[in-house]
């Protein structure tokens, strides 16, 4: 499983340690790709990396995450 929190001001934290930026792409009128951006720090360099996530709503309490790589996919409901 994987949770994270996304805020207002364009940031999110994913427990236990992770936190980074992120951004919304609309691409079509119920839905779009949501991108998380992270930093791995090594002893040498920073690696500045991505996660995509395609998110279709399919109506106001029910949202379809799908990772476009892998084409794995969950839905969520608010309940």
């Amino acid at each position: 499983m994987m949770a994270f929190t996304l805020s207002p001001d364009g940031t999110y934290t994913m427990p236990p340690s992770t936190a980074g930026t992120w951004s919304w792409n609309q691409t079509s009128p119920s839905g779009g790709i949501l991108t998380l951006n992270y930093d791995t720090v090594t002893v040498t360099q920073t690696f500045h990396n991505s996660m995509y996530f395609s998110i279709e709503f399919t109506d106001a309490n029910t949202a379809t995450f799908t990772d476009p790589a892998s084409q794995l996919s969950d839905t969520i409901r608010k309940q």
